[in-house]
């Protein structure tokens, strides 16, 4: 690809996730202010700190974008080796049953204490629409529930808010920003890896075809029914 040819499709691609971010922000007005964005290593957390670090510039925002990985999990998880990234190592406790819900309350509670004691409010997740679509398909089968993940939501009574800005992204819309920013997935998968939820997901990629997009459509399912979570 040429130079040109470059800059136009980045361009493109740059304002369909300017476009996501947007839509967030209408539910959480977080753009501008210090965020912290979790950073697992993964190409969809990679990018979405990537993304928001050129968005803040671009913008002529005031505010920081701080990228916090916490070193957490079952088997050799390592820290994330990307320039800027800050990784928070937990004290290691021996949990009786050390699971996915609990990982992921120990997780945001260490990146809560990390923007306390910046001063931040707002952290952001790297969740994308196809996740949405999952959890949405997870609720509703495992759950007896029509309801997604929340676009925004406010924890310990507005003291911090988490956010999704790349809800509206797809899976091939990261994996071209980050083949033209050249990310590498550089997530160390841990052993707890919910199984359920993977069923869940072959299932859905299993379905999903070039002549029916079974993402897209539940996504619209959604959007349409505002099946997001409070």
């Amino acid at each position: 690809m040429n130079d040109k040819g470059f800059r136009k499709q980045y361009r493109k691609l740059f304002q369909r996730l300017t476009y996501s971010v947007l839509r967030v922000n209408e539910n959480c007005d977080f753009l501008g202010k210090d965020i912290a964005v979790g950073v697992s290593g993964g190409l969809d957390s990679l990018s979405l700190y990537t993304f928001l670090k050129e968005f803040y510039k671009v913008r002529g925002f005031k505010g920081r974008v701080y990228g916090v990985n916490v070193v957490l999990g079952k088997g050799e998880i390592m820290p994330v080796d990307f320039e800027g990234i800050v990784n928070i190592y937990p004290e290691r406790k021996d949990f009786e049953d050390f699971n996915c819900s609990l990982c992921s309350r120990v997780r945001k509670i260490e990146i809560f204490n990390f923007c306390e004691k910046k001063g931040i409010k707002y952290v952001a997740l790297g969740h994308i629409a196809n996740d949405f679509a999952e959890n949405f398909i997870w609720n509703a089968m495992y759950h007896k529930r029509l309801e997604s993940m929340a676009l925004c939501r406010n924890y310990f009574s507005g003291r911090f808010f988490v956010v999704r800005p790349f809800a509206f992204v797809f899976k091939e819309e990261i994996l071209r920003f980050a083949r033209l920013k050249g990310l590498k997935d550089m997530q160390i998968k841990c052993e707890l890896k919910n199984k359920i939820r993977q069923d869940v997901r072959d299932f859905l990629r299993k379905m999903d075809t070039k002549e029916v997009s079974v993402y897209r459509n539940l996504f619209k399912i959604i959007e349409k029914n505002q099946f997001f979570g409070e």
